[in-house]
């Protein structure tokens, strides 16, 4: 559902540039005004599908592929975890 471009600018910038040893406060704030702003576009695209999969899949089969997608983004997510540095150490 949710395009490769999105889940990379959301997972995997942050990832590289949080390798760095330090990040600079004005850095560290745009990084998470721009993860936040990703996360707040996966759900618009999320919504905008919902009504799209209600008009061809009973309301159990679309909650069920809204699980499974958010079940696989915690594995993406958790995955990506331990490759994340956090900023302060």
């Amino acid at each position: 559902m949710i395009t490769s471009q999105v889940y990379k600018s959301t997972y995997l910038s942050p990832a590289q540039l949080l390798c760095s040893r330090s990040i600079p406060d004005e850095k560290a704030k745009q990084l998470m005004n721009d993860y936040l702003a990703c996360e707040e576009d996966i759900i618009k695209l999320k919504k905008s599908y919902l009504s799209k999969f209600d008009a061809v899949m009973p309301g159990e089969k679309v909650m069920t592929c809204y699980q499974l997608e958010n079940k696989i983004g915690a594995v993406v997510r958790f995955d990506k975890a331990g490759e994340i540095q956090l900023a302060l150490q």
